[in-house]
């Protein structure tokens, strides 16, 4: 299975609500592919929520808007807590 990302980011750049898609044959609650998604996820990422799209749906090319932020921090010790 093939799955397709809305973007990506640079190493050491994090996105929030990264959007994602893939196409499957099963049937599953919405829930049931979040738990067993996040199942095998790394403890830095998680799924917060899946729902069936249309099939003409892609996550990168049907994205309407693209948000970015930016911190800049200008201190002489960088913050332990957003590392």
């Amino acid at each position: 299975m093939r799955v397709a990302a809305a973007g990506r980011t640079d190493r050491g750049v994090h996105a929030t609500s990264q959007i994602a898609h893939f196409d499957v044959d099963a049937t599953r609650p919405n829930t049931a592919w979040v738990r067993g998604v996040n199942a095998f996820l790394p403890a830095s990422m998680a799924v917060l929520w899946a729902r069936p799209v249309p099939e003409a749906f892609h996550a990168r090319f049907s994205a309407r808007a693209r948000h970015y932020t930016y911190l800049l921090l200008n201190r002489p010790v960088r913050p332990a807590l957003f590392a």
